[in-house]
């Protein structure tokens, strides 16, 4: 095989395996496998780039591995940026004494709280302990595959570890972070109940995004951190799912409490 068909034997593979980790990643939904791959396709794009290089007269090749180069770096920086600003945001920050505890729903298997939520709910009782007087709030809907609303799932959860049901309300339709906010915000204010200083209780990786969605809508809030679960690759993947998720909070969330 000469040098020529040896390129474009390796375009075409690249080609299939950029389809093939496409159609991968229309079908991955939000599974942690899906950060893996998106590994694979960014591999994948960057083949097929190097091998259209490789076709290309000596001058547009370097170009295009110039560009390629820059494109790689900024996209890093990019992501550097974007996971520093998870990090600094990661922890617990408590102003004052909040009288409402806000718990930020997460996905449900089957039944039961995901490992996620169960974490966020179990971080919520511990605060609780020694704040017995709080009116909780959890909020979070009923997804295409779910049996109820995380709402009830969790207002079902503190009440059997021993938290007074008669002091946690529900808010059962968000079905994003922003709908969290919004929608408990606007159910405290139907209650009568002050939205001021709100007691946030998420994932560390996810309180950068909640903190600029709330100040968005105007809320004041103190925020709760929990771990993220699991082993490396899916604490990876929470936190490059994260990133991804800020930029599109900071271009397109919006609303008014």
């Amino acid at each position: 095989m000469n040098a020529l068909a040896r390129r474009w034997s390796i375009g075409g593979a690249g080609v299939l395996f950029l389809l093939a980790a496409g159609g991968f990643l229309l079908h991955a939904g939000g599974r942690p496998w899906l950060f893996g791959a998106l590994v694979l396709w960014g591999l994948a794009a960057l083949l097929a780039l190097l091998t259209v290089a490789a076709l290309l007269p000596p001058r547009q090749r370097k170009w295009l591995l110039r560009a390629t180069a820059a494109g790689v770096l900024a996209a890093c920086a990019v992501f550097g940026g974007l996971e520093a600003m998870i990090y600094a945001n990661s922890d617990s920050q408590i102003s004052g004494e909040p009288e409402v505890m806000v718990v930020l729903g997460a996905k449900l298997w089957n039944h039961e709280p995901s490992p996620v939520l169960t974490g966020r709910l179990d971080a919520a009782l511990d605060y609780l302990d020694t704040h017995p007087d709080m009116t909780v709030v959890v909020t979070g809907g009923m997804g295409d595959d779910e049996p109820f609303s995380e709402a009830s799932c969790m207002a079902d959860y503190l009440a059997e570890a021993g938290f007074p049901r008669e002091q946690i309300l529900l808010e059962e339709n968000a079905t994003n972070t922003l709908e969290n906010l919004l929608f408990s915000a606007r159910l405290l204010q139907n209650q009568g109940y002050s939205t001021e200083n709100l007691l946030v209780v998420s994932n560390g990786a996810h309180l950068a995004r909640v903190k600029l969605l709330a100040r968005r809508i105007g809320l004041d809030i103190s925020t709760l951190s929990t771990p993220v679960p699991g082993g490396i690759g899916y604490k990876t993947y929470f936190r490059a799912r994260e990133g991804a998720a800020l930029v599109k909070s900071w271009l397109f969330d919006k609303g008014t409490i």
